[in-house]
């Protein structure tokens, strides 16, 4: 059974104006809403309406959007320059988690045999040594 889904998000940030947006790449028929899921905007990240800035993104964070969290596994390589060009020192890329519900979508199917009600060797058990 589905308990949770690892989805795989891109989270942008746009140093003009501190803004962020998260968007997911469309996988076909999947069945869930895909693309843009938080729009570009500037996006508060506790209680007291502190917002996000690009200091506060590393790799290996989680951040909490919206009650959703998002765990940062790598960056692209601009942000990368740029973070260590500013003095940010850069957690090293984890893997992306596989995704529990995927993987078994992928597995092959098992092919199931009915089991038959014919039994040859009951068969030839029963006409053994008959005449025809």
């Amino acid at each position: 059974e589905e308990q949770y889904r690892i989805r795989q998000v891109n989270i942008y940030y746009y140093l003009e104006d501190d803004s962020m947006s998260v968007i997911e790449p469309v996988v076909e028929n999947s069945g869930i809403p895909q693309g843009k899921l938080i729009k570009r905007q500037r996006l508060a990240k506790n209680d007291r309406g502190d917002h996000y800035h690009w200091k506060d993104l590393n790799r290996g964070i989680n951040i909490t959007i919206y009650g959703k969290t998002f765990h940062v596994v790598d960056c692209d390589q601009f942000t990368q320059v740029f973070l260590e060009s500013q003095g940010i020192e850069l957690n090293p890329p984890e893997k992306m988690a596989l995704d529990p519900y995927t993987e078994l979508r992928k597995q092959p199917l098992r092919k199931y045999v009915t089991p038959s009600d014919f039994d040859q060797l009951k068969q030839f058990l029963t006409f053994d040594k008959q005449d025809s």
